[in-house]
């Protein structure tokens, strides 16, 4: 699975990074044939927008989040993406 984090008017120091792909690494326990995933955080005044987009074979999926919190964003933008995932399963 290859991992690629973008960000957009914002830093990302390396506790963000690593929290970014240990949470995402836990989505191949739900679903074994994930090629890439997308990640983009950006910052825009008091809002932390993630996006994250997960490309499988034969299907993609797509989770976003925004909210006061870098962290709690990746949470819920992840977190759709396994829902999206059980549901497949």
């Amino acid at each position: 699975m290859k991992l690629q984090i973008t960000t957009r008017r914002c830093d990302m120091d390396q506790d963000l990074r690593s929290f970014t792909e240990t949470r995402v690494m836990k989505l191949k326990r739900y679903f074994d044939q994930i090629i890439d995933v997308n990640v983009i955080l950006a910052t825009e005044k008091h809002r932390q927008s993630v996006e994250v987009t997960v490309h499988a074979t034969g299907t993609s999926f797509a989770g976003t989040s925004e909210s006061s919190d870098m962290r709690i964003s990746i949470e819920e933008a992840v977190g759709k993406i396994e829902a999206q995932l059980k549901k497949l399963k």
